[in-house]
This record gives structure tokens, C-alpha cells and sequence, in this order.
């Protein structure tokens, strides 16, 4: 999302492939270019199946504080992750004791991931006794008592606020039943993507189909940074995005469309499709390439 562009099919190039691997312009480094102090908070530890810190640092993040320096400067007990508790109690903690210089904090939550276990102690869904709405309702809480303290403190009129997601919700047949979706529906649905800013009277709704590739230019649209060389494959939401409205993705062995009739639609990899899907496989398989040439952005000011 922050480097709006496609996940390449080997993951490994993250871990393995460095320092050849492609240095892009994301959005976090294109805010430290304009004096923005970059921050990312997340629940995980750094024994992570992957190198969570090296990850972000790769991202652009200029600060990365995982789960045990996060547990010793709030006083958090030890545990295998921090709870969407803990983690709000940090960034409020982080926002008391913030200089009054430009920043981005991006914070991280694990707790409604599918499997996550539901503690008698949660702020549960009243109605219906489901695993799934109470761990939704238990982050709405804290969401809540973050979003209790903004709107009464300084940053109110100075600070966006972003509530967005990583991904959709694993299309388990608990979830697919919960959410009114197709039970073969694809790891691929829509996600939240809630704007608060000082500077805009937002919309109730953008009608504008979208993908997460788009997350990035919508940001610095919003930011009013104009002049900014990146490497960005999405468009913003307020802006050009309209005039493309299919979206396509990938996931394992096929190629997503949503159609501009909001039908879902896949297309598996290296077999016959129509023009539009055939022309974005190769974009893929290109892209690919050029990551792994470090092609994509030789220019940048990644480490």
C-alpha cells in the first residue's frame, strides 16, 4: 500500500535479495523528502517468519518499533504479541509526548485476524454471541477511546486520521456467512478506508472503485504534495482514479478483475483471458522482472 505496487510472486525477494533488491519511492519516504518525521508501530515481535524491521525500514519508515521496545516504554507486560488494547494506549502515549513537527505514525493491530481467540475480558458484541463480531467490537472500543482522545486534543485540527486494512477478511465459511458473501468467494473483498481531515469537507461516500494500489496517491492528493517523483502503479481516489474504473489483482494462481459491473471475476494465470486481464499478467510478469533488476526506482533515497 505505501509503495502502491503489486506484491511480487516470491516473497522471498524481501528477505533474500538484498541489497539488489529494488528500492522504490513510497509514500513514507516522499514524506520524510518533505520534512515529516516517519513512524511505524507494530503488535509483532521481530522474530517474526520475516524481517518485520527490515520490512518497514524498506518501506521508508524512518522509526520502527516493534513489540519489545513498544512493551518497555509503555510498561506493557510481556506476551507473544500486543493487544489492539495496548497498541492505542501507545500511539496516545506516542501523541502526548509529540514535538509539534510533521509526522506520520502508521500503527498496526492484529486482533480481528481470523483464529485470534476471544478473552472473557473483551468488550464484546452485545446482540449475537459471535467470535468474529466480538473481536470487530473489541477494536471498535479502543478505536473509540483513541478517536475520544483526538477529537479533544490539538491534533484535531491539524492531523488526518486513516482507518484502513492490509487486506480483506480470510473468505472462511464463518466469515462468508457473517459478511453475506459467496462461499467461494476469492481472498479478495473490499476493505475500510475512513478519511478524517481538518483541511477538507470529506464526502460521506466515494463511490470511486478503487484497490489499495491507491491508497498512496490518495494520501499525498490529500496532503497537497503535488510535486513528488515516485514509482506509485495506483491512481488517487479524488483524482484520475474515476476515469479507470476496472480494478485488477492477483491472487495465487489467478488474475482478480472487478468488472466496472462490480462482478468479481478469475481468470487463471498463463491460460487464455480476455485483452484487459492479458495485458495486466504481462504488467505482472514485468514488474516482476524489474524488481528484480532493481529497476523500479534506482533513484531512491531507501538505505
Amino acid at each position: 500500500q505505501f509503495n502502491s505496487y503489486y506484491a511480487t510472486a516470491n516473497a522471498n525477494l524481501w528477505n533474500n535479495s538484498r541489497p539488489n533488491f529494488a528500492q522504490f519511492q513510497g509514500f513514507p519516504n516522499i514524506l520524510r523528502e518533505h520534512n515529516y518525521n516517519t513512524y511505524l508501530f507494530s503488535y509483532e515481535d521481530k522474530s517474526a517468519s520475516i524481517n518485520l524491521r527490515q520490512l518497514f525500514f524498506e518501506a521508508g519508515f524512518e522509526h520502527v518499533l516493534l513489540r519489545d521496545e513498544l512493551s518497555a516504554s509503555n510498561g506493557f507486560p510481556y506476551a507473544d504479541y500486543l493487544s489492539d488494547e495496548q497498541m492505542f494506549d501507545a500511539t496516545i502515549n506516542f501523541l502526548d509526548n509529540q514535538p509539534k513537527e510533521p509526522f506520520l505514525l502508521t500503527t498496526l493491530t492484529i486482533e480481528t485476524h481470523l483464529g485470534t481467540a476471544v478473552p472473557e475480558y473483551y468488550h464484546k458484541y452485545d446482540a449475537v454471541d459471535n467470535d468474529l463480531l466480538h473481536l470487530f467490537s473489541n477494536f471498535d472500543y479502543h478505536f473509540g477511546r483513541f478517536w475520544e482522545y483526538f477529537q479533544n486534543s490539538a491534533f484535531f485540527h491539524n492531523t488526518t486520521v486513516i482507518l484502513t486494512a492490509d487486506h480483506s477478511y480470510f473468505p472462511t465459511k464463518e466469515a462468508n456467512d457473517l459478511f453475506s458473501r459467496n462461499n467461494n468467494q476469492a481472498f479478495i473483498d473490499k476493505i475500510a478506508l475512513i478519511v478524517y481531515d481538518p483541511e477538507y469537507e470529506m464526502p460521506a461516500v466515494v463511490e470511486t472503485t478503487a484497490s489499495a494500489l491507491d491508497f498512496a496517491p490518495t494520501l499525498l492528493h490529500l496532503l497537497n504534495i503535488k510535486e513528488a517523483p515516485n514509482s506509485f502503479a495506483g491512481l488517487s481516489i479524488f483524482g484520475e482514479r474515476k476515469n479507470y474504473p476496472e480494478v485488477f489483482g492477483r491472487e495465487g494462481g489467478h488474475i482478480t478483475q472487478l468488472s466496472t459491473a462490480g462482478e468479481l471475476i478469475n481468470h487463471p494465470i498463463n491460460q487464455p483471458k480476455p485483452r484487459a486481464a492479458e495485458l495486466f499478467e504481462k504488467w505482472l510478469h514485468y514488474q516482476n522482472f524489474l524488481i528484480q533488476e532493481n529497476r523500479i526506482f534506482p533513484n531512491s533515497t531507501n538505505p
